[in-house]
């Protein structure tokens, strides 16, 4: 694991009181955890927000469900150049 550094962070009761309940309804084993998970999940929100990132995780999924289909032998090359995919 990378080194951590430890940070402050300021919430008034109800939102702690709030965030606690997520903590609880989620799994977390600590609110330190719960942040962390939620800091990632919003950089790779942001990240995906971008138009050229959603443009290359599309191609990735489409690019791994022809890969996925050819493999188990439900598409064919025919099939394919017909899609104008090869």
């Amino acid at each position: 694991m990378a080194q951590l550094e430890r940070i402050g962070v300021s919430l008034d009761k109800r939102l702690l009181s709030m965030f606690d309940g997520l903590i609880a309804r989620q799994g977390y084993q600590s609110r330190s955890e719960a942040i962390r998970d939620l800091v990632r999940r919003q950089l790779s929100e942001e990240r995906l927000g971008d138009p050229k990132a959603k443009g290359v995780a599309w191609l990735l999924i489409l690019l791994l469900l022809i890969f996925s289909q050819l493999r188990s032998g439900r598409w064919t090359k025919s099939i394919l150049r017909r899609l104008e995919v090869i």
